[in-house]
């Protein structure tokens, strides 16, 4: 943008990578970036903005525009890269400006070892400022380290390797030294109810001769699902190392209370709220005593979500369309209402479920005399087909016993397995909303076996 707040604002980033795959673990590539942000603004915001007179106009102008060029490749469980580059920066305001030419390498070894992870950077720089006629060289190193919540971060810098740091940078040895460390611990217990994270850091500045120091913590206890409580604190030092050095601090603690609200519905969606009971009397109104659906799976398309305990369930951010509402039927219950919904603004339904009837069999093998060999019936598919034509499938456990959860009617039980010879393959049964206490029985006996026994 070359225009902002009646004077202009503007900046330009154009990064370009060309890489070459040469296996899972080597790879080389070559890139290009430049970037530049050139802002201006008044000193004074309540004075007019007058362009002959030049002292109430602030000008900055920064940019670095670099050439590198890489090699990267995985050993194990270690990975390693090197990478060449040219750097050139410049930074420029109404009173000073400067360059900073760089030859710079950089190298970065890394590796996962269970819960411990490394990662090492050093970048080698000889660099050229001003465009003076000597040359200098400066080292920044990085060493991350994290173990499960806990990590350290240390960082060591000598010379300059950013264009700013010539702001300073006028010492005729022109060496100097920074230090930076820096820890952090991030934890939860007593069931996730408290939360909270810690970190301390110090960094050491040569180059600008002060020390900062700086400690802080968070912590959160859940009170309820919507109810937590907070802490927070931070201490921040100063010192200045300079002539007529100057030191000083800073505190901070806070306590509070946290109120989480449910995510609000989006412009132009709506919010479909459903409450599931079991409608022993089938009016489709809860009634006292009658028994509220908690922990239920409830499907509306693609949208999942779980009953409370009093049975209720909330789609948020719900597109207009037509939608269809599916129960987790495990439990043996079913709709009482038709399952398409057409969503055109919030809902908030009551929904009547009704517990099928449970209907239970077993297979009993006939087995002749001397007959000591046991059979394996698992898994053979046993059939319920109901006057509508719907045909509901159980299969048979490992107690040589399956289930049915059907509504009341007439339901035809049969076996097409061909495995065994079985006395009755077919029976009808009449399921009413009372129940079904009888159990389904289905003798079989191994085909072509016949056992015969000699007396002598």
């Amino acid at each position: 943008t070359k225009s902002y707040a009646g004077i202009k604002r503007g900046s330009f980033f154009s990064n370009q990578r060309i890489g070459r795959q040469f296996s899972d673990s080597k790879r080389a590539f070559i890139q290009y970036q430049n970037s530049q942000v050139d802002p201006g603004f008044l000193s004074l915001q309540n004075a007019p903005y007058q362009p002959e007179i030049s002292t109430n106009l602030r000008y900055y102008f920064n940019s670095t525009e670099s050439l590198a060029t890489g090699y990267q490749f995985i050993g194990k469980n270690w990975n390693f890269l090197v990478s060449p580059k040219i750097e050139k920066q410049k930074t420029a305001s109404f009173y000073t400006s400067h360059e900073l030419f760089s030859y710079r390498l950089e190298t970065n070894i890394s590796t996962t070892l269970g819960n411990h992870s490394i990662n090492l950077t050093a970048e080698y720089s000889y660099s050229n400022a001003d465009n003076q006629s000597d040359w200098f060289n400066s080292l920044r190193t990085t060493l991350s380290y994290r173990y499960k919540s806990f990590s350290l971060n240390g960082t060591a810098q000598w010379n300059a390797t950013n264009v700013f740091d010539l702001n300073s940078f006028y010492n005729t040895d022109r060496n100097f030294a920074n230090y930076n460390v820096y820890a952090s611990y991030n934890f939860h217990t007593l069931g996730n109810n408290l939360t909270g994270s810690f970190s301390a850091g110090a960094f050491y500045s040569e180059l600008y001769k002060n020390l900062n120091t700086n400690i802080t913590g968070n912590l959160e206890y859940r009170i309820s699902p919507s109810w937590s409580g907070t802490g927070y604190f931070n201490l921040s030092g100063y010192k200045s190392i300079a002539e007529y050095s100057t030191s000083g601090s800073y505190y901070q603690f806070r306590v509070g209370i946290k109120k989480y609200f449910a995510p609000a519905t989006a412009l132009g969606n709506h919010k479909v709220t459903f409450q599931f009971f079991e409608d022993k009397n089938f009016n489709g109104l809860p009634d006292s005593g009658e028994k509220l659906f908690a922990d239920e799976i409830v499907k509306l398309d693609d949208y999942i979500a779980m009953t409370d305990k009093n049975g209720k369930v909330v789609f948020q951010n719900v597109p207009e369309g037509i939608y269809t509402l599916k129960v987790n039927e495990n439990a043996g219950a079913r709709l009482m209402m038709d399952p398409v919904i057409m969503v055109s603004k919030n809902i908030n339904r009551k929904v009547g479920l009704v517990k099928n009837i449970r209907v239970s069999g077993k297979l009993t093998e006939i087995k002749q005399a001397y007959d000591v060999l046991d059979t394996d019936v698992t898994g053979i598919a046993v059939y319920a087909k109901g006057e509508d034509g719907v045909i509901y499938t159980a299969l048979v456990n490992q107690k040589n016993e399956f289930e049915f959860f059907l509504k009341d009617g007439k339901y035809e039980i049969y076996i097409e397995n061909d495995r065994y010879s079985y006395t009755q393959p077919r029976q009808t049964i009449q399921v009413t909303k009372e129940g079904y206490s009888a159990n389904v029985i289905f003798e079989y006996k191994k085909k072509d076996t016949t056992i015969k026994v000699k007396k002598f």
